[in-house]
């Protein structure tokens, strides 16, 4: 009987040391048999164990590193997040690049179907919603920038008010699919938050529809969308709604937020909040998963006073 199984074995005859030692057993001799190392970290979950888990743990990390293709140089940070996402270590300010990019590369072939089928996923309609309920929201002729944009969700939303609609996205996967849709005026490969500082372009709407999971402070992103916004232009998001803390990471390898940090935040960068609603965003494991749709709106530009004639 092979360890896994013998282990597995054990584990339901109530002998969950001995099923422990074999996996710890096979793991001498194959340090990276990752069956072996899921079913142990499994049984090391709980209060107790963390410290034995966590080499364990961090070697499914690497594997997963490995199976992307990505550098080595890249690992450490990656790990630390994954790492972060269980509560081990500093939480990162937001998921590694080169994480985003493999992850979302590896989607990219079933990504519409998984979400819009398996995870229910609504932030299109929503965001969509959130465009439609403000005063310039029946506009046409606006000039958008999707965040984010993927395979393009959001595109066929966008395009009804667009006279100029823009995507950047990191994975060159997902754009593939997104220029499929011939939606898009312009798709761009580039992690957003760069792009956004050397950009200096102005839109009448930016979108980030499921994105800002990736991100935790959102002051950045606030003061780099606010730059690049017209007068009375707006910022449209969905984030994950989180209960307790401003922001933290959860085991899903996603931020949430809290209400009094985004309202902070974007006081801060002097956006006026146009509107502010709790939805169900989709589903992860048959639950809903509770978010909100925002929409800041940069307030008018007061026009430049001409000098006095002389």
């Amino acid at each position: 009987m092979h360890p896994v199984h013998a282990a597995g074995v054990l584990r339901t005859k109530g002998e969950r040391d001995l099923a422990i030692e074999a996996l710890l057993e096979l793991l001498g001799r194959e340090p990276y048999h990752i069956d072996g190392l899921n079913h142990l970290v499994v049984m090391l979950s709980g209060p107790g164990h963390e410290d034995m888990a966590r080499p364990f743990r961090r070697r499914i990390h690497e594997l997963r590193c490995i199976g992307t293709g990505m550098p080595d140089h890249e690992h450490g940070a990656v790990i630390e997040y994954l790492e972060a996402a269980h509560g081990v270590g500093v939480t990162p300010k937001r998921m590694p690049m080169s994480l985003v990019r493999a992850t979302f590369d590896g989607l990219a072939d079933f990504y519409d179907w998984k979400l819009r089928t398996y995870l229910h996923y609504r932030a299109p309609e929503l965001v969509a919603e959130a465009i439609r309920s403000t005063e310039r929201g029946r506009d046409h002729g606006l000039d958008v920038l999707d965040l984010g944009c993927g395979t393009g969700l959001m595109g066929p939303f966008l395009r009804t008010v667009a006279s100029r609609l823009t995507g950047v996205d990191l994975s060159e996967r997902m754009l593939d699919r997104a220029r499929e849709r011939e939606l898009y005026d312009q798709l761009i490969e580039a992690d957003f938050m760069v792009w956004l500082e050397g950009n200096r372009h102005r839109y009448d709407v930016v979108v980030a529809s499921d994105v800002l999971c990736y991100v935790g402070d959102l002051s950045p992103v606030m003061e780099l969308v606010r730059a690049r916004l017209g007068s009375r232009g707006r910022f449209v998001f969905t984030v994950e709604k989180s209960e307790v803390e401003d922001v933290s990471l959860r085991l899903t390898e996603r931020y949430v937020h809290h209400e009094r940090h985004i309202r902070a935040m974007a006081a801060r960068h002097h956006f006026d909040v146009a509107n502010f609603v709790e939805r169900v965003l989709r589903t992860q494991n048959g639950r809903p998963v509770d978010g909100y749709v925002v929409t800041l709106e940069r307030p008018p530009v007061a026009p430049t006073s001409a000098p006095p004639a002389r």
